[in-house]
């Protein structure tokens, strides 16, 4: 069943590529030909303007209608990348179970370089652009005088006085006397039309804003919970469960993992599996087993403080009592004062299970009438289901051990690898640890 759950892992994540790749180059060919478009919009719209002379309503109008096309590009733009960073997000998701970090990379550098600002600037940039042309293209230009003298062009006239000499006097066109009145109105007019043009252009780039920042917040900030960024807000994330036991050991442990990671995500937490750490993938040749061990512990210990809570898988191992490392890991988060959950796959009293450790010798009892081993030594009989510790720090977390019976049929492999009891564990730490 576990490595059923990891193909099927493995064949979802392959799809999320997939549609990573599709959706990208649909993005791209909408940017090209979009943006090809309203270059060609830009181009057509200063060379009609060179042609003819625009009132500030017709300017502000054509205005208008390119922005609304850039508008319309652009939340069509958005939603290819919501599609894409949803996409990122599952298969984010499923390598943090897989052991697999390309998507992971691949996100934290594109996040790194703030490529998707990039396009928000874009489209304003056009914007901007198409504004300022309209805002040449609706400055008022002098008219040409009736004589037919260029605007602005000085003439000399020599006048005779009724002395006999002449008079020279310089003029500008026909309009000379009036052109400082002129020029005032003329850049009034301009500043008017400046002002409108700049305040369409600034309404325009704020509600692209606004499209970019509302639209993508919410997957923005689970894809950094997913990649574990500690911008996300505490209260917005998953609780972070660390998912203790022996399964560690099983030949199929990842798979197993996964399938206990899974459970966790469907309950509203995020299961954390002791072989994800990086200490475990690193290589081990050339270095000594005890410091390779010593890593190993010491990245599981800070795995564990970055949790929330740990549900601990107490059925017995190798023995009759519970995986030491496991029984270590809750008392490490126990002295953290997380909430520690356990249970076990198995319902046979604890005392039983200490006396089929000696199948030829007789149990004993001490002189006030407590069980002991055959060599004396008491045996615990609170009714409990394993050290009374163990059951003791699951009790004092607010919840309560779980016991399911594997079957009589069960070997040592699949009574580690049940999950009724776990699913029970999900559901109070679920209650516990989000309200």
């Amino acid at each position: 069943m576990a490595n059923q759950a990891s193909a099927h892992a493995l064949d979802e994540w392959r799809e999320a590529r997939g549609s990573i790749a599709r959706y990208d180059k649909a993005l791209l060919d909408l940017r090209k030909y979009g943006f090809g478009l309203a270059t060609l919009l830009l181009t057509a719209n200063g060379y009609l303007i060179q042609q003819t002379q625009l009132t500030v309503l017709a300017a502000i109008g054509i205005y208008i209608v390119i922005l609304v096309l850039l508008v319309g590009l652009f939340r069509f733009d958005r939603s290819y990348q919501v599609f894409v960073l949803s996409s990122v997000i599952r298969a984010v998701e499923l390598e943090k179970a897989l052991g697999l970090k390309l998507t992971q990379e691949i996100s934290k550098w594109s996040q790194k370089y703030c490529t998707e600002v990039w396009g928000v600037w874009l489209y304003g940039s056009f914007a901007v652009v198409a504004g300022i042309i309209v805002a040449g293209a609706a400055a008022p230009t002098p008219a040409a005088p009736a004589d037919g003298t260029a605007p602005g062009t000085a003439t000399a006239t020599f006048i005779a006085t009724e002395s006999g000499t002449a008079t020279f006097v310089a003029t500008s066109g026909a309009e000379a006397a009036d052109e400082p009145a002129e020029s005032v109105a003329g850049l009034v007019e301009i500043g008017a039309v400046g002002a409108k043009v700049a305040s369409v252009c600034f309404i325009a780039i704020g509600f692209l804003a606004w499209i970019h920042v509302t639209k993508g917040r919410e997957l923005g900030e689970r894809l950094n919970r997913v990649l574990g960024r500690a911008a996300a807000p505490a209260d917005s994330r998953r609780p972070r469960v660390y998912l203790a036991g022996p399964e560690v050991f099983l030949p199929n442990a990842k798979a197993v993992g996964l399938a206990k990671r899974q459970l966790c995500w469907a309950q509203g937490l995020e299961g954390v599996f002791p072989l994800d750490n990086d200490a475990e993938a690193a290589p081990r040749q050339g270095h000594r087993p005890e410091d390779v061990a010593y890593r190993i512990g010491a990245a599981n210990e800070a795995v564990m403080r970055a949790c929330d809570g740990l549900i601990a898988n107490l059925t017995p191992f190798r023995g009759a009592s519970a995986d030491v490392g496991t029984a270590y890991e809750m008392g490490f988060m126990r002295g953290l004062g997380k909430p520690v959950l356990a249970y076990s796959n198995t319902e046979r009293p604890y005392p039983e299970r200490i006396a089929a450790q000696f199948p030829d010798a007789e149990m004993k009892r001490t002189a006030d009438g407590r069980p002991a081993d055959p060599d004396g030594m008491t045996v615990e009989d609170f009714g409990l289901e394993d050290n009374l510790m163990l059951i003791g720090a699951v009790r004092a977390s607010g919840g309560a051990m779980v016991s399911r019976d594997a079957g009589a049929g069960a070997d040592a492999v699949a009574r580690i690898r049940g999950t009724d009891g776990l699913t029970v564990c999900v559901d109070q730490a679920r209650r516990l640890l989000c309200g």
